[in-house]
């Protein structure tokens, strides 16, 4: 992630990654646009790591690995699978089930998605990316990531990550996602 962060910050860019959904959970890929968009590539239309129509660098989003192995452990296609089924079947996974997180929370509101991680065992290593680097901000760690690209492959539509923010106590950490339309 560093190095991604590198490469990022190397070449100036400064706009939000794009999670960009495939037909192929391997070829979900999250985009980083040198300028802001006017329209969206689909995931077939961008094939080399650095488009020039439009300009930007695509890459392995940071969090597949995760996003699959929560695909395989529940047992679901994601790209099948609606918001709501996501909303009532992540928990139990994330709790019970792998241990990641104490509590899960996931709300949505329209074309906004919000998750709420308590205690994750990601926490340190997010507060430390988040401190370190820009790539927090651009694509969001690991567990964000996968969640990214979990919302894109059950949408089928891009999804940014807008944010993600840090209780006073540091306990909490809520992400922001931003379901796009092509």
């Amino acid at each position: 992630l560093r190095t991604i962060d590198r490469l990022i910050t190397s070449l100036g860019y400064s706009e939000k990654g794009i999670y960009i959904p495939s037909p192929s959970p391997e070829r979900t890929v999250v985009f980083v646009p040198s300028a802001p968009l006017k329209r969206i590539p689909k995931a077939e239309e961008i094939e080399d790591t650095f488009s020039k129509t439009p300009e930007g660098l695509t890459l392995v989003p940071p969090g597949t690995a995760v996003a699959n192995l929560f695909e395989r452990e529940l047992g679901i296609d994601f790209s099948k699978c609606t918001l709501e089924t996501l909303r009532q079947r992540l928990p139990k996974l994330l709790i019970e089930d792998l241990e990641i997180v104490q509590d899960f929370e996931m709300h949505v509101n329209g074309n906004s998605v919000r998750l709420k991680f308590t205690e994750s065992i990601y926490e340190d290593f997010c507060r430390d990316l988040k401190g370190s680097t820009a790539v927090c901000s651009s694509l969001g760690c690991p567990i964000c990531s996968a969640m990214a690209c979990i919302l894109a492959r059950a949408t089928g539509k891009p999804v940014e990550f807008h944010q993600d923010t840090f209780s006073p106590d540091g306990r909490t950490v809520e992400s922001e996602y931003r379901i796009l339309e092509w």
